[in-house]
């Protein structure tokens, strides 16, 4: 399998994904999700989707709940979008790289106002 179809298979799961999750999931533990990344194996057989959600720990682990309890309807309803011979098996995965980030700004930015302070 070539990395470049590997590629579009992933972005095209990410954006089928999106739009199942968007404008079909109507479960109010989901909150407001974003499908982040999606990483096919090689085989094409199961797909990683990261997601990011805003809220405390206790909401974000009822998203992964939700979604994973949700996969099942997610792919049905990708194999009715996309042409391919088999929808991976989706595992859903919390991706933190966006709450971490907010963490090392709002630390950047008070080492700033203590510096500002200091001087």
């Amino acid at each position: 399998m070539s990395q470049r179809k590997q590629k579009k298979v992933a972005e095209a799961l990410r954006e089928a994904v999106s739009s199942v999750v968007l404008f079909e999931m109507n479960d109010p533990r989901l909150g407001f999700v974003t499908i982040t990344q999606v990483e096919v194996s090689r085989d094409l057989r199961s797909a990683k989707v990261k997601f990011s959600t805003m809220g405390q720990a206790p909401d974000r682990s009822k998203a992964v709940h939700c979604l994973q309890h949700a996969s099942g309807h997610i792919r049905e309803q990708i194999g009715k979008r996309l042409r391919m011979r088999h929808v991976p098996t989706l595992r859903f995965e919390l991706d933190e790289s966006i709450q971490r980030g907010m963490e090392v700004r709002q630390l950047i930015e008070e080492a700033r106002r203590q510096d500002t302070a200091e001087q």
